[in-house]
């Protein structure tokens, strides 16, 4: 939808999916006061990454049916508060989300890179102007890579454009002097999204995953390219 986190269609998702539950994975204080009151039992799988709990998490899980977190740590800071939670690490498919050596170039090849390029690849939400998962970081060390290997490609998995609150992605990449160096999954992907093998695919194509995010509750992407 057009608000960045999808409130503004869960309610419609749920009634055309005749579904009942409804698991969110983000941050707690991102939702609505009122989220979790619509009729449909809400278990919002978040991160605790405070000590002590703050007041809006508090709130925010109160809401809802049950919280789950995926660390010992947040179990225990929900209890010094007197909430009650499941404890769900959090994991990927290993069936699906895993090496493929041998077909690394067709993979490469199949995501848009050169097949004989060094990938350098990121997965990261484009949703913040503070830049929280260091897109300028990113390319500031692409560009210091590239200037000692002209052999390389950066890969970016995110929106390019700005309008979830985000940066310009192409400029950006036009301002570090790499923009032919990169590329980026098209629009109509991010919107629709990938499935899991399409995912992995995309994982497998990178010779290494770059990271540089400030701050995050967890970033799935590190379990997925391991």
């Amino acid at each position: 939808g057009a608000q960045p986190y999808g409130h503004d269609v869960v309610n419609d998702w749920m009634k055309r999916s005749k579904s009942n539950v409804l698991i969110t994975l983000l941050d707690i204080f991102v939702t609505p006061p009122d989220f979790g009151t619509s009729g449909f039992y809400w278990l919002p799988y978040a991160p605790i990454d405070f000590e002590p709990v703050p007041q809006i998490f508090i709130d925010r899980f109160r809401n809802s049916y049950r919280p789950i977190v995926y660390s010992q740590f947040a179990v225990k800071e929900m209890k010094k508060v007197g909430l009650e939670c499941s404890y769900v690490p959090h994991g990927v498919e290993t069936n699906i989300f895993k090496p493929h050596p041998k077909q690394k170039k067709k993979d490469k090849e199949w995501i848009g890179l050169e097949p004989d390029t060094f990938a350098v690849g990121m997965v990261a939400a484009n949703k913040d102007m503070t830049d929280r998962k260091g897109f300028h970081e990113a390319m500031q060390a692409f560009r210091r890579l590239l200037d000692k290997h002209e052999n390389c490609q950066l890969y970016i998995h995110s929106l390019v454009t700005p309008e979830m609150g985000g940066l310009d992605l192409l400029s950006l990449a036009r301002t570090y002097g790499i923009i032919d160096h990169c590329r980026f999954t098209l629009r109509e992907h991010i919107w629709a999204g990938l499935c899991r093998e399409d995912m992995a695919r995309m994982y497998n194509s990178f010779d290494v995953f770059l990271n540089p995010c400030h701050r995050a509750g967890f970033e799935v992407p590190l379990i997925e390219a391991q």
